[in-house]
């Protein structure tokens, strides 16, 4: 839960000015709360299922690296896209996984 008050504290500050770099603040807001956000579904699922949440593991440093690579060359707006469009893609990948395979029976 921490995770996801600490990321809106992050996109709050993005959108407050949209159109410019988002400050060092808002970037570490939004890093730290994804990765905590992100790492609490992978630990509490692997505590509960015994199942590691690829995707998403793989995804923290992924989205970290691109907050730490593009934050400060692009505006608040496209940051916040590009996040959005990657935790998408995430989101595909395990739906895409977890699909029972075109003609299994169960």
């Amino acid at each position: 839960m921490i995770g996801t008050v600490v990321f809106a504290v992050g996109v709050k500050e993005a959108l407050l000015h949209p159109t410019s770099e988002l400050e060092p603040f808002g970037r570490v807001a939004i890093g730290v709360g994804l990765t905590l956000f992100l790492a609490g579904f992978v630990v509490g699922n692997a505590r509960a299922t015994h199942t590691l949440l690829v995707e998403r593991a793989v995804a923290i440093p992924v989205i970290v690296g691109a907050i730490v690579a593009l934050g400060s060359r692009v505006s608040a707006l496209v940051l916040l896209t590009a996040i959005a469009v990657g935790l998408s893609a995430v989101t595909a990948a395990e739906v895409r996984r977890r699909a029972p395979a075109v003609g299994a029976t169960e």
